[in-house]
């Protein structure tokens, strides 16, 4: 089976964060993303799903600390570090 990148682009913001994030994603792939959120030990904390060139806020409820964003469509995926401060 022959897979075709999706030109997938993410980007995080603000981060650091005292709050919450905001992760825009940017494809021009159609298949939907699955969204990870990962502690520093790389235990799952949450999953989303979102849509092609969406934005979606989270982390509310986070404490302060070192999170990883892993972020897969189709085959390509993209892993962004989020610090969340106090």
């Amino acid at each position: 089976m022959l897979f075709r990148s999706n030109n997938l682009d993410i980007t995080l913001f603000p981060n650091p964060s005292s709050g919450y994030f905001n992760l825009e994603v940017n494809s021009d792939g159609w298949q939907p993303i699955k969204v990870r959120i990962l502690d520093a030990l790389g235990r799952e904390l949450n999953a989303l799903d979102m849509n092609p060139n969406e934005t979606i806020q989270f982390g509310f409820g986070l404490k302060a600390g070192v999170y990883f964003i892993e972020t897969r469509q189709g085959p390509d995926l993209k892993v962004k570090r989020a610090i969340k401060l106090y």
